[in-house]
């Protein structure tokens, strides 16, 4: 919204549209068109890499994952995946990270006895993904497991964020790096990931911030409340820093990240409505993104993307898609695709977009 008045009556007209737009309605600025998923196909998570945008999903047989590349044409070509282990074909990729043209990812798959989470490691490219050699269910989950919240990749190499039980009741923030084949948990105690006796931290989601790691999360409190949360450190040995995001609301969370030249977009709750705050540093500035319409939640709302420089959020908006661009005095509106968006990444210049019926969509402006 401009907040300018029109000096002159000529001018009326135009600055009441922009009023009109500025207050949620979308600008009619993106036209979008839908790209064909090969029959049997569900896409779950897009990964875009360097000029390549990855389509990953579940299949109707195995193996699955299923890895596809879109083509300069607009179309999906396989990607060739290779899995070896048990949950390994049979793994959903559940999150996934860049760095120039390496991709690694983690893939999960319930199974056992009590059906608790199997998860798998991927590594790769445009040109191909392996699963990584399989690790005994102790290193990720087993006794005192909280499950895991994400994974990016550094300079130095992949890092995986998730909970496990600590010195104290509740859950710590822990860390899992490589060691070969091998990835070895990390302590702890006597930093700002782990629980106290009136504090109990939870992780969402780990990303870079260029040299730098940011775990979105969550703290619960003895008095019951849930305050949103990041963690910083220069890396994955610390100091680690905790930055509480101020939000009204009893039960508040920090989701997803998004970081570009030392700038932070943090996406989260607040008592079910859609929270956000601009973190740079230890500063925090909360903004404020269209309200996620009334019959719909904020589980809803993808992680942020970098798109032609600007930060966009593709939001629910009644049976469709909203797309937020950030501006230097806020957010502008654009129109989404058709349904609930499910994920979003940008790539050869367009946002693409997988929403909840399985289509992929794309849009340039």
């Amino acid at each position: 919204m401009t907040g300018r008045r029109a000096r002159a009556g000529g001018l009326l007209a135009l600055a009441l549209l922009a009023g009109l737009l500025g207050c949620g309605r979308p600008e009619p600025e993106l036209a979008w068109s839908r790209v064909e998923v090969p029959d049997g196909v569900t896409p779950l998570l897009l990964v875009a890499v360097a000029d390549d945008l990855l389509v990953a999903g579940a299949a109707e047989d195995l193996p699955t994952p299923r890895v596809l590349r879109l083509d300069g044409d607009g179309g999906l070509d396989p990607v060739p995946v290779t899995a070896d282990s048990y949950y390994g074909v049979r793994a959903l990729w559940f999150d996934a990270a860049v760095r120039g043209e390496e991709v690694v990812a983690i893939g999960r798959q319930s199974g056992g006895a009590h059906g608790n989470p199997r998860w798998t490691t991927w590594e790769g490219g445009a040109a191909g993904v392996v699963e990584q050699p399989e690790q005994p269910l102790s290193v990720f989950g087993g006794w005192g497991a909280g499950g895991l919240a994400g994974i990016t990749l550094t300079a130095d190499g992949p890092v995986i964020v998730g909970t496990r039980t600590g010195e104290v009741p509740g859950l710590d923030i822990r860390l899992w790096l490589p060691d070969g084949d091998d990835w070895v948990e990390q302590p702890s105690a006597g930093t700002a990931l782990a629980a106290s006796d009136d504090v109990r931290p939870v992780a969402t989601d780990v990303v870079v911030d260029g040299d730098a790691l940011l775990i979105t999360g969550l703290v619960q409190s003895d008095d019951g409340r849930v305050a949103a949360a990041v963690w910083r450190a220069p890396g994955p040995a610390g100091p680690w820093q905790r930055v509480d995001l101020p939000a009204e609301g009893r039960v508040v969370s920090a989701q997803d990240a998004l970081c570009d030249a030392g700038r932070c977009l943090v996406v989260g709750r607040a008592d079910g409505a859609v929270a956000a705050w601009w973190v740079e540093g230890a500063e925090v500035s909360p903004t404020t993104l269209p309200e996620v319409p009334p019959g719909r939640t904020t589980d809803d709302v993808p992680a942020p993307v970098l798109w032609q420089g600007t930060f966009a959020v593709v939001l629910p908006d009644g049976e469709d898609g909203l797309v937020a661009v950030s501006e230097d005095d806020g957010w502008r509106t654009l129109p989404g695709p058709p349904g609930r968006p499910v994920a979003a990444a940008a790539a050869h210049g367009a946002l693409h977009v997988v929403t909840e019926d399985g289509g992929v969509w794309s849009a340039q402006r």
